[in-house]
This record gives C-alpha cells, sequence and structure tokens, in this order.
C-alpha cells in the first residue's frame, strides 16, 4: 500500500523538510563508512565483520539494508521495550518512520511507514522495497491517507516531536485507529528545533490522549538504545497497554 502525499507550507516548513533531508543523505555516508569499518562504532553500533556484511551483498544498498537489520529492528524493540513478534498478526502503523520499516520486527502482518519525505528518501538512494507485508505511506502525520479505524496500533519513535501540528496529529491518530486500538511512543522531551519544534511535557502528553484509556508512561530515561541525551532532555514511553 502506498500513497503519494505531496506537501506545502511556509518558510519555515521548506527549512524544516531541508534540514531533515540534509540529515538522512548524510546518514547514507555514515552507513557507508560504518559498513565499511571506516567509523568503528556508529550510535553505539559495531561496524559488522567482513563475514557478516558478505552476507548482505555487494550492492550500493548493502550498508542500508545492514543497518536496518543490526541497528534500526533492535533499536525500535530496545526503545518501545517490546519483545519480537509483539504485535504478530495485526495491521500497525509506524509514524514518522523515516527511510526505515524499523518496526519489522514486531510481526505486524501489515507493517505501514508513514514518513513526509519518502520520495525524497528514494531519489536519495534509500531502497523502495522491503519485503512482503511492508508499505511506506508518504504524508504529513496532520492528514494521514489512511481509512477510519483501519489500524490495530499506531506506534512511534522519536517522531511525534518533529510534526507541525501535534493536535491535529493526535485527532488523526485517533480517527484511524480502531477502538480499543494499541498506542506506544518512545518521545524526546526537548527544548525546541528546526526539526523538532513540539516540547512535551507529561501534563500536555496525558492531556493529548486522554481519550486512550489506559494510556500512560511506562519509563523515563535520559538513554536509549543509540542515545545519551544532556541533563536537561530525557526520553519517555508512553503506551495504553
Amino acid at each position: 500500500m502506498e500513497s503519494e502525499a505531496g506537501t506545502s507550507g511556509t518558510q519555515g516548513d521548506f527549512e524544516k523538510r531541508r534540514s531533515e533531508l540534509h540529515f538522512w543523505r548524510t546518514e547514507l555516508t555514515r552507513y557507508r563508512d560504518w559498513f565499511f569499518g571506516n567509523v568503528p562504532t556508529l550510535y553505539k553500533t559495531p561496524s559488522p565483520s567482513q563475514e557478516l556484511c558478505d552476507t548482505f551483498g555487494k550492492d550500493a544498498q548493502a550498508p542500508v539494508r545492514a543497518w536496518h537489520v543490526l541497528h534500526q529492528v533492535p533499536k525500535y524493540l530496545a526503545d518501545l521495550a517490546l519483545a519480537p513478534g509483539f504485535l504478530r498478526g495485526k495491521v500497525v502503523l509506524d509514524l514518522g518512520s523515516g527511510p526505515f520499516p524499523s518496526a519489522a520486527g514486531l510481526g505486524a502482518s501489515q507493517l505501514l511507514c508513514l514518513d513526509a519525505l519518502l520520495l525524497e528518501y528514494r531519489e536519495s538512494g534509500y531502497p523502495s522495497s522491503w519485503g512482503a507485508g511492508i508499505g511506506f505511506v508518504a504524508g504529513m502525520a496532520e492528514s494521514i491517507p489512511l481509512a477510519r479505524h483501519s489500524l490495530d496500533a499506531v506506534i512511534s519513535v522519536n517522531a511525534l516531536d518533529h510534526v507541525d501540528d501535534i493536535q491535529q496529529t493526535v485527532r488523526e491518530i485517533r480517527r484511524v485507529l480502531r477502538p480499543g486500538g494499541l498506542l506506544r511512543f518512545h518521545l524526546h522531551y526537548h527544548a525546541p528545533t528546526t526539526c523538532e519544534p513540539i516540547v512535551f511535557t507529561d501534563e500536555m502528553v496525558a492531556t493529548l490522549f486522554s481519550w486512550a484509556g489506559g494510556f500512560h508512561p511506562c519509563v523515563a530515561t535520559r538513554q536509549n538504545f543509540s542515545t545519551n541525551l544532556p541533563e536537561a532532555e530525557s526520553f519517555r514511553l508512553w503506551s495504553n497497554f
């Protein structure tokens, strides 16, 4: 399943998109350096052995595929504090996925990855196909191009602070999630930046998702799978299960 919804907006929106794209394009070079051993550790993940590298092939996208398997998938499982296969058989939306299907380890029967920059990721060199049961949706979180009550679960890792309108985003999450559906979000609490303008507090998050029965904070930390935060920032895991 795929949709190609374009976006337009203010100069601030343009700067935000440009900054996001610059980050992900720069990452491609970092993945290659990591893959070939020029960078021994990237975001706490050791460079793979030559034998392991060979299993990912020798084409230009091999470093990206290796990074997905060795970093992105275990990172999502760790940040969401879920076991492999936990969402097996469910239709799941990863909101703000970036160019990777990082939630693949959760075993969803259908994993939909929503990101506004999907087409730009592909043009930059990220893979366009990741296998059966995985689909990418190009669109904004404020206007999710999916049917009402079409999802069993909505997850997100370090992405909700990137949206333009958090209240509209939450309304859209409620619209596409079936009644009694699952929510689980790994949130970054910090001062506003160009790419991450939303400033979360516990009270704000609890109010936004007051409609989701049992929604609560699970974990608070300044470390996650790949990052150590300064004292003024933190990660929070929120969930209704």
